[in-house]
């Protein structure tokens, strides 16, 4: 974890950096720390497929469905093929937690 510190001191615009940092907080339950790192590794390099897929996860141990349930579904939309993501969600869309914008109501 120094090293990733380090790196960022560095380099604060290193992404994967960033990510394994955000890892780590999370790993160790500083969930606010997570996902601000992981935010910025997202930000930083939109593309990383992995950094979408560790953000979802943070933010759904903060309780965060929507939000992880979005992450994961941009890092399906950029590799179609990354089993991780579709796992996390269908994990969540199995337990019933669906994104609040795709709920439908009954009467």
């Amino acid at each position: 974890m120094v090293a990733f510190q380090e790196a960022l001191r560095l380099d604060p615009r290193n992404a994967a950096a960033h990510n394994y940092l955000g890892i780590a907080a999370a790993r160790a339950g500083k969930l606010a720390e997570a996902v601000e790192h992981l935010a910025e590794a997202v930000r930083l390099k939109p593309q990383d497929v992995e950094a979408h897929y560790n953000f979802g996860g943070a933010l759904m141990m903060g309780g965060n469905t929507d939000g992880a349930v979005a992450q994961w579904s941009e890092a399906l939309r950029l590799d179609p093929d990354y089993a991780p993501a579709r796992k996390a969600m269908n994990a969540a869309l199995r337990r019933g937690k669906t994104p609040s914008h795709n709920r439908t109501t009954r009467p």
